[in-house]
């Protein structure tokens, strides 16, 4: 069975991307995270916003 989110660290796995670079997106609105848990505090990302995500970045490297 799929996944249809990723806390993090799956995200980052997922995406072969940092936890950092994920929670850094999230942080400045270019990945959407929804909040799980007892508290609403742990970040879930649905499987199609990471997607779409990686679908927007640049297709080219950055130079210098």
């Amino acid at each position: 069975m799929a996944r249809i989110a990723y806390d993090l660290k799956g995200a980052a796995e997922t995406s072969s991307l940092s936890v950092r670079e994920i929670q850094y997106s999230i942080d400045e609105g270019s990945l959407i995270a929804h909040y799980g848990g007892r508290q609403n505090t742990k970040p879930l990302i649905h499987h199609e916003d990471l997607s779409e995500y990686i679908k927007r970045l640049p297709t080219t490297r950055r130079a210098g």
